[in-house]
């Protein structure tokens, strides 16, 4: 089972949802899209994008693979 975002960071993502596009511009929402589909990730696209900045640590590393 996939952890959730830690409380503090759903201010965070509330406030993306608010101010930002539909979509984060490192983390496209076709990868959270592919996951999903594949059963790999149950996270709602704002979540899975917290936990794949929180797991990568660098939005730049992400962001050039």
């Amino acid at each position: 089972m996939e952890k959730k975002p830690a409380p503090d960071h759903r201010a965070l993502l509330a406030h993306q949802r608010r101010h930002h596009a539909d979509e984060h511009p490192l983390f496209p929402r076709r990868d959270w899209k592919l996951e999903h589909d594949n059963g790999d990730t149950s996270l709602s696209y704002w979540e899975w994008v917290e936990r794949v900045r929180q797991e990568t640590g660098n939005l730049r590393r992400y962001a050039c693979q």
